[in-house]
Order: C-alpha cells, then sequence, then structure tokens
C-alpha cells in the first residue's frame, strides 16, 4: 500500500529526484548552516503551498473548456518546439566539451 502510494507521488511530481535536487540546492544556498526546527518546518511549508497553488491555478485554468480546447489545438507545436530546444541544448552540451 505504502509503495502504491509513493509511486502515485512520484507519478504526480511530488517526490521526483529533479524536484529534490531543485530544492535541495536553493536550501544548501540560501538558508543559514545551522536553522533552528521552527525554520526549517517553515521553509518545507512555504515550498508546499507554492506548490499547492501553482497546480491548483493550473489545474483550474485547465478545467475552462477555452483553455483546454487551446491547448489541444496548439499541444502538437509545444511539443516539437519543446523538443527541439532540449535537442539542441543536448547538442550544445555535447559539442562543448
Amino acid at each position: 500500500m505504502l509503495v502504491a502510494y509513493l509511486g502515485s507521488m512520484k507519478q504526480w511530481g511530488i517526490l521526483r529526484d529533479e524536484a529534490a535536487a531543485f530544492f535541495g540546492s536553493l536550501f544548501a544556498v540560501f538558508l543559514p548552516a545551522h536553522p533552528p526546527l521552527w525554520f526549517q518546518v517553515a521553509s518545507i511549508a512555504v515550498v508546499v503551498m507554492i506548490a499547492a497553488s501553482w497546480y491548483s491555478v493550473v489545474a483550474c485554468l485547465f478545467s475552462l473548456e477555452p483553455v483546454t480546447r487551446f491547448y489541444r489545438r496548439v499541444k502538437k507545436w509545444i511539443d516539437y518546439l519543446t523538443g527541439g530546444i532540449l535537442i539542441a541544448l543536448g547538442v550544445r552540451l555535447a559539442v562543448s566539451k
């Protein structure tokens, strides 16, 4: 049961490795070396609230029919553009070594 729950959290992006690395690096840079416990809890609470707010806004927007219709119409081109950017970044990284 716990494994299935954690798997669903990873699918939603809550427990993704990239998110952990991103927030870990932010905490390492911006938090003091030995913050008090309340500060650590508050920092994590702020991150959770920001993430919940963002996903709520996205869910509310995509529940609107005009937004959903527009996204379905341009999704293919967004995927092409994003893929092209990622390929270009990969080529740039491969060439820069």
